[in-house]
């Protein structure tokens, strides 16, 4: 029995809706305790294959068994002349207690890419989705994703070319 109630006599079909919250609230692996949203619509133009951080957004787990998942779309633009190329890198790190971790770094020197083949100025204006579970963050202090590009080659590049919209969503995942 609990509080004076036979056990068993309080079940949730018994409970009103919502009748349980905060720390009386159980929620199963898998479950999305917090989202958190950042954006930028400040173009930004990388050169010289040098990172440029354009975007970042704090979330603070609730337990350390929790993991984040980090879902964001960056807005590229490239421009090129014919018989050159030129492309753009992208790289996801996540900051705590002043460590700077990096999650997500291309492969390949690009991660987009564009060739003038054709005679003039070629230009490519696209996005770039980035999806990462972050399993290994392991605390409940504030965390700092950031998002950084860098070019790769002779011609132009830009994140949020003609101020389009950057995204970067954080949700907690219950662990």
């Amino acid at each position: 029995s609990s509080g004076g109630l036979p056990a068993g006599s309080v079940t949730s079909a018994t409970l009103a809706d919502g009748a349980a919250s905060g720390t009386k609230l159980t929620m199963p692996t898998g479950s999305v305790i917090q989202t958190v949203e950042g954006s930028t619509t400040t173009q930004e133009s990388p050169t010289g294959q040098n990172y440029v951080m354009f975007l970042q957004k704090d979330i603070t787990p609730s337990a350390t068994a929790n993991n984040v998942f980090v879902n964001a779309v960056i807005q590229y633009g490239i421009q090129t002349q014919s018989n050159t190329d030129e492309g753009l890198g992208f790289k996801l790190t996540r900051t705590v207690s002043g460590t700077e971790t990096t999650l997500y770094e291309s492969d390949d020197p690009y991660d987009v890419y564009a060739y003038g083949s054709a005679a003039g100025v070629v230009e490519v204006r696209s996005h770039k989705p980035i999806q990462f579970l972050d399993t290994g963050i392991s605390t409940t202090s504030a965390a700092t994703y950031k998002l950084y590009a860098r070019d790769y080659s002779g011609g132009t590049v830009y994140v949020c070319t003609a101020n389009a919209k950057s995204t970067i969503h954080l949700m907690e995942i219950k662990g």
